[in-house]
C-alpha cells in the first residue's frame, strides 16, 4: 500500500512487509518488546520515527481528554453538538497521518 524507504538499502518497503527478529542482547527493563523490526530486503534493523507518533497522539488527545473529563467529573461533553464528530474526525486524521507520514530510521 503506502511504502516507506529503507534507510539502509533505499528500497521501498510496506509496513506489512517488515519482519521481526529477536534481540541478540538482553533487553532493558523499560523496553516493552524483545523483538526488533527488520527490512525484508537487506535484513538490517529499522525503527519508525518517533516524531510522527507524537503527532498522532496530539490528534487523539481530544478524544482521550473528553472521555476522562466525562469519567472524572461527570460532564458529558459528547452531548454538545458536533463534539463527538470532531473528535472521531481528529482520530481518523491522526491515524491516517501517522500511516502516511511516518518514516523508517536507523536505530
Amino acid at each position: 500500500m503506502l511504502q516507506k524507504i529503507c534507510p539502509w538499502c533505499g528500497k521501498p518497503v510496506a509496513l506489512m512487509q517488515v519482519k521481526k527478529k529477536p534481540l541478540k542482547e538482553r533487553y532493558r527493563w523499560y523496553e516493552l518488546s524483545q523483538t526488533v523490526k527488520v527490512c525484508p530486503h537487506c535484513g538490517e534493523v529499522v525503527t519508525l520515527s518517533s516524531k510522527w507518533s507524537n503527532w498522532m497522539f496530539a490528534f487523539m488527545l481530544p478524544l482521550f481528554s473528553i472521555v476522562w473529563i466525562d469519567f472524572l467529573f461527570g460532564v458529558a461533553l459528547f452531548d454538545i453538538p458536533f463534539v463527538e464528530a470532531v473528535c472521531w474526525f481528529l482520530v481518523l486524521v491522526g491515524i491516517g497521518g501517522f500511516y502516511m507520514f511516518t518514516k523508517f530510521e536507523k536505530p
